[in-house]
């Protein structure tokens, strides 16, 4: 089965010491959260986001198509979740239709569902973002993707961390890009 979500998210950069102090605050805080460490393999595209995941925390996989753009944090995504003793032969599959240009992260995650606020913050690390957070909307009161975004502004102030605006975040995206064609 293909799910599909809207997905709107601000995404942000943490020190080291922000993020450990941050999952603390939150989980002292009680909210539920979840460990979802994973090894994404991110096929080249010129816009929005191919991957596959081996989700090693949920024993899991999943092909992973987000539409749209990246850079704004304004993205349609489509899954496919399936059994994670499956991922091998799913890179197979898609490396023998054409799909050879990837490169493969190792990302560490906690996922909080902030439930009262409505949001899922991913605290995050990876080599090419280092410690950094996504904050996504969970709601279906708002609309508006500019009222959302609004919105995550606030709860990003409210817990203390500071989003990245488009343009820092699309210079970080471009760069990683580079780096990764380099490769």
């Amino acid at each position: 089965m293909v799910k599909k979500n809207r997905e709107i998210e601000l995404r942000g950069l943490l020190k080291k010491r922000q993020y450990f102090s941050l999952v603390k605050k939150l989980e002292g805080l009680g909210y539920t959260h979840e460990k979802d460490d994973k090894l994404s393999y991110f096929f080249e595209r010129e816009t929005g986001i191919f991957k596959i995941n081996d989700e090693i925390s949920k024993n899991q996989a999943k092909i992973s198509l987000k539409l749209g753009d990246e850079e704004k944090g304004k993205l349609y995504e489509y899954e496919v979740v399936c059994d994670r003793h499956y991922f091998k032969n799913l890179l197979f599959i898609f490396k023998i239709l054409g799909f050879t240009k990837f490169h493969i992260v190792k990302q560490k995650r906690d996922n909080f569902y902030l439930k009262n606020l409505d949001v899922e913050l991913a605290l995050k690390y990876s080599p090419n973002f280092r410690y950094h957070f996504e904050i996504e909307y969970l709601g279906k009161g708002i609309k508006s993707e500019d009222k959302i975004k609004k919105y995550l502004k606030e709860v990003c102030e409210r817990i203390e961390i500071m989003p990245m605006e488009e343009e820092e975040l699309a210079q970080r995206i471009k760069e990683i890009k580079d780096e990764q064609r380099k490769i």
